[in-house]
């Protein structure tokens, strides 16, 4: 196990949450690499199923791309059979990227295995530490949503 290097201050807990993230992709990613799936198409995938049906606008200001950036990736996806393209019925010029039931199951998957893996290593946790870990994700969910 790696530990982090810095003692004190913000630095140290953004090394802990790499660290954190770093164990979840390495779990994760061989299921990935198994249904060719991209980074971005994964993260793609996820984006829409938190915010439901999302125009390609939509979906790129989320991501922080640019609209042109999202075609390929979506293309990939509708694809694949995990995205699909609707037309908005009461503005035919509107097209909402959802997902298909299969990408819903596969994300709702990929969640699952994440939660598992979180789930197990807190209940290795003392009841002590689970309890300051929720105090602590709070404050800085809080923080971060003042933002």
């Amino acid at each position: 196990m790696v530990k982090s290097q810095i003692t004190n201050g913000p630095e140290q807990l953004v090394s802990v949450v790499e660290r954190i993230r770093a164990v979840m992709v390495t779990h994760l990613a061989p299921r990935w690499l198994e249904l060719n799936l991209t980074m971005a198409q994964v993260h793609v995938l996820h984006v829409v199923r938190r915010l439901g049906p999302v125009s390609g606008r939509q979906l790129a200001a989320e991501l922080g791309v640019s609209p042109a950036a999202v075609v390929p990736v979506c293309d990939r996806l509708a694809q694949q059979g995990w995205l699909e393209r609707v037309r908005d019925e009461s503005d035919r010029r509107i097209i909402w990227l959802r997902l298909t039931p299969s990408g819903l199951e596969l994300v709702d998957g990929f969640a699952g295995r994440g939660k598992e893996r979180i789930t197990n290593a807190l209940r290795r946790m003392s009841d002590e530490d689970r309890a300051a870990l929720v105090r602590s994700l709070e404050a800085l969910a809080t923080a971060m949503e003042a933002e």
